[in-house]
C-alpha cells in the first residue's frame, strides 16, 4: 500500500513565469536604458534592484524546480501486516513435515546446526575473507567463508543423515541483511567459488518453521508431533514467532512484548533450558533480519566453503574530513571539477562472526595505497580485553599490512569481539533493538602513481609562467622605449597554455570510483585563467589603456608594470606550488615502494 502523499510537482506555467520575470530583471540590469525622468543615481539604483530581483527569481526557480524535488523523500510504502491464517498455515505445514521423517525433512542435528549458526556464527566459521574491487560507482564485494562444524554436531548429523561417501548436507546461513535491504547483483557461491543456489523466501520460511517445530518438540521432551496437544502456550508462541519472522518489515517493539520473550517463559526441564533460550535467540534475531541460507555438502571432517558476491554502493565522502561550510564547499568543488575521493571507508561488520577475518581492497590501475587507519578500532579492542569472547583461544588482535605503495590494502583480525550493546537481554525494554549491527569502519587512502595528472599540470604551469614572463617582459620593455609591437601573435601564444590545460585536464571522462585529481584540476584551471588574463592584458596594453608602473622604480623579474608583474607572480606561485606537490608525491611513492616491509614477502595470517 502506497502513501497518497506525493512529492509536490512544480507546474510548467510557474516555471515559465519565474524565468520570464528573471530574464526581464537581468536584461534591464544589463541594459543602460536612459529614462529622462531619472537621474544617474536613480538609474543605478533601479538597475541594481532589477539585478537582485532577477537573480533571486532565478534562485527561487532553481530551488522549486530542481532542488526541492531532488531532496523530497520517496513515497512511503506501508507493508501490510501478515494475516494470522498465514502463520497458522505455515505452522501446520511444518507439523506435517516434522511427522513425515522423509528424506526432505530437517533432522534434529541439522536444526541445531542452523540455530547455532544464527546465534553464534563464530563457533563454526573459521575464516572470512572479503575482497573489494572498486569500479566506476559501485564496489564489487566477494566473500569467502571457511566453515568447520564442531565435531560433536557433525558426528550426530552423520548418524542421522549419512551417505555412501560420508558427506552430509547442512543448511547454513551465510548472510543476515536487515529486512527491507536489497542486495544488488547477489550471487551465492559454493566450493571453489562456483555459483550455487540459495533458498527462496518461501523455502526459507518453511525451513524456519520446521526448525522451530523440531527444536520446540525436543525442548519439551514431547513424543507427540502435534504441538497444540503438547503445550498450547508453546503453539501460540510458535505462531507469534512465525508471524514476526515472516513479516517483511517488522515493527520495532520492546523485547518483553516479543515472541522471543514468550518462548523464554515456557516451562521446560532444567536440562533443556539452554535449548529453549537458543530458540528464543533465533526468533529474536530473525525478527529484524532475514538469513540467506545456502545448502552445503559437508566433508567427513565437517569442513566446507561457501560465499557470495554482491555490489555495494558506498557513500562518497567528498568533504575529505572537513566539516561545516568549508566541507560543503570542498565537496561541491570536487563534483564541479570532476575530482573523486581517494579514500574509501568499509565496515568490518562480519569480523565478529568468525575466528579470523581478512579484508582485501584492490584499487584501480594508477593508484597506490598511501595510508590506512581505523581511529575507533584500538579503543574498541581495549574495552573488550577484560571480557573476551567465551570461545576465544586468545585475546582479540588486529593488524594492517604495514607496507604501503602497492595497489591494494590488507586488514586482518582474529577473535574480534561482538558488540555488547547487541546482546539480546542487555536492554530488554529498548523499543528499537539492533541485533547484528556494527558501526566500526576501516579507512584506506589511495594516491596517484607518479607521474600522473599532477606531473602534466606541473609542466603546463611551468610553461605558462615562462611564457607570461617572456611576453610581459618584452611588452613592457618595448612600451618604455616607444617601440611598437605590430603583431597580435603574443596574444595568441598566451592562449595556448589555457588550451593545453583544458586538453590535459578534461580530455576524457572519468570511469573510476577513486581518483586523486583535485590538486591537478585546480592547478590547470588556475593556469588557464592566468593565461586568458595575460592575453587580455596584452591586447589592452597595446591599446594604451593601462601604463601603471611599479612605484619607486621597482620591478618583478625585470617587469616594471605592476599588472604584468602581478600576473607573473601568480603564474610563478602556481608553477612552484604544483611542482612542489608533484615532487613530494613522487618522493613519497618512491619511499613507500622501496622500503623494506616487516611483513616479508610470503607470509599469511591464519
Amino acid at each position: 500500500m502506497t502513501n497518497d502523499k506525493q512529492p509536490h510537482k512544480f507546474a510548467p506555467w510557474k516555471s515559465l513565469l519565474l524565468l520570464t520575470a528573471s530574464g526581464i530583471g537581468v536584461t534591464y540590469a544589463a541594459t543602460d536604458i536612459n529614462f529622462e525622468s531619472l537621474n544617474e543615481i536613480a538609474r543605478l539604483v533601479f538597475r541594481g534592484a532589477a539585478a537582485i530581483i532577477g537573480a533571486g527569481l532565478l534562485v527561487l526557480y532553481t530551488y522549486m524546480r530542481h532542488t526541492r524535488p531532488l531532496k523530497a523523500p520517496p513515497p512511503k510504502k506501508e507493508v501490510p501486516p501478515l494475516p494470522a491464517n498465514i502463520a497458522m498455515r505455515i505452522q501446520r505445514t511444518a507439523g506435517i513435515s516434522a511427522q513425515s521423517n522423509g528424506p526432505t525433512t530437517v533432522s534434529l542435528s541439522q536444526a541445531k546446526i542452523f540455530a547455532f549458526s544464527v546465534v553464534n556464527p563464530a563457533e563454526s566459521r573459521q575464516r572470512i575473507c572479503e575482497r573489494y574491487e572498486t569500479g566506476q560507482r559501485g564496489v564489487r564485494k566477494t566473500v569467502t567463508v571457511n566453515v568447520k562444524i564442531p565435531s560433536s554436531q557433525i558426528r550426530d548429523l552423520r548418524k542421522e543423515k549419512s551417505t555412501k561417501n560420508g558427506d552430509v548436507t547442512v543448511l547454513f546461513p551465510v548472510l543476515f541483511p536487515k529486512k527491507g535491504e536489497l542486495l544488488d547483483n547477489f550471487k551465492p557461491l559454493g566450493a571453489s567459488e562456483k555459483e550455487t543456489t540459495d533458498l527462496s523466501y518461501s523455502e526459507y520460511i518453511g525451513l524456519i518453521a520446521l526448525v522451530l517445530r523440531i527444536l520446540m518438540l525436543h525442548a519439551l521432551d514431547a513424543s507427540e508431533k502435534d504441538l497444540w496437544k503438547v503445550d498450547p502456550d508453546a503453539a501460540r508462541a510458535e505462531i507469534a514467532a512465525l508471524t514476526e519472522i515472516s513479516q517483511r518489515k517488522s515493527q520495532p517493539s520492546s523485547y518483553v512484548n516479543s515472541a522471543a520473550h514468550d518462548i523464554e517463559q515456557l516451562k521446560v526441564k532444567d536440562d533443556k533450558i539452554w535449548l529453549r533460550n537458543l530458540i528464543a535467540e533465533v526468533v529474536y534475531l530473525l525478527t529484524s533480519h532475514y538469513a540467506i541460507v545456502i545448502p552445503a555438502q559437508v566433508q567427513a571432517d565437517g569442513r566446507f566453503t561457501i560465499g557470495y558476491e554482491r555490489t555495494i554502493i558506498p557513500t562518497l565522502d567528498l568533504q575529505g574530513g572537513a566539516k561545516g561550510f568549508r566541507g560543503r564547499i570542498a565537496g561541491r568543488g570536487r563534483i564541479l571539477l570532476g575530482a573523486r575521493p581517494v579514500a574509501i571507508s568499509l565496515p568490518i561488520e562480519h569480523a565478529c562472526t568468525a575466528q579470523s577475518y581478512h579484508m582485501i581492497v584492490h584499487s584501480e590501475e594508477g593508484l597506490y595505497l598511501g595510508s590506512q587507519d581505523s581511529p575507533d578500532l584500538a579503543p574498541y579492542i581495549e574495552s573488550y580485553l577484560e571480557n573476551p569472547r567465551p570461545d576465544t583461544m586468545a585475546p582479540p588482535y588486529y593488524r594492517f599490512r604495514s607496507r604501503l605503495g602497492q595497489s591494494y590494502a590488507h586488514f586482518y583480525t582474529r577473535y574480534f569481539p561482538q558488540p555488547r550493546e547487541n546482546a539480546r537481554r542487555s536492554q530488554p525494554a529498548d523499543p528499537k533493538p539492533k541485533p547484528l549491527e556494527f558501526p566500526l569502519v576501516v579507512k584506506f587512502k589511495f594516491y596517484e602513481v607518479p607521474p600522473g595528472t599532477i606531473f602534466r599540470a606541473s609542466i603546463t604551469a611551468i610553461a605558462a609562467a615562462a611564457l607570461i614572463w617572456l611576453i610581459g617582459f618584452v611588452t613592457v620593455w618595448a612600451d618604455r622605449r616607444g617601440v611598437e609591437i605590430s603583431t597580435n601573435g603574443p596574444a595568441i601564444l598566451l592562449v595556448f597554455p589555457a588550451a593545453a590545460a583544458g586538453w590535459l585536464g578534461f580530455d576524457r571522462p572519468s570511469r573510476r570510483l577513486l581518483e586523486g585529481t583535485m590538486v591537478s584540476r585546480l592547478s590547470l584551471i588556475f593556469t588557464a585563467l592566468i593565461s586568458i588574463l595575460s592575453s587580455g592584458l596584452f591586447i589592452v596594453f597595446q591599446g594604451g589603456a593601462v601604463h601603471w608602473d611599479i612605484p619607486s622604480g621597482g620591478d618583478v623579474l625585470g617587469i616594471s608594470n605592476w599588472l604584468w608583474g602581478g600576473l607573473v607572480l601568480l603564474a610563478i606561485f602556481n608553477a612552484v606550488g604544483t611542482s612542489l606537490t608533484c615532487l613530494v608525491k613522487t618522493h613519497e611513492f618512491i619511499y613507500l615502494s622501496t622500503r623494506k616491509s616487516p611483513d616479508g614477502g610470503a607470509t599469511q595470517d591464519s
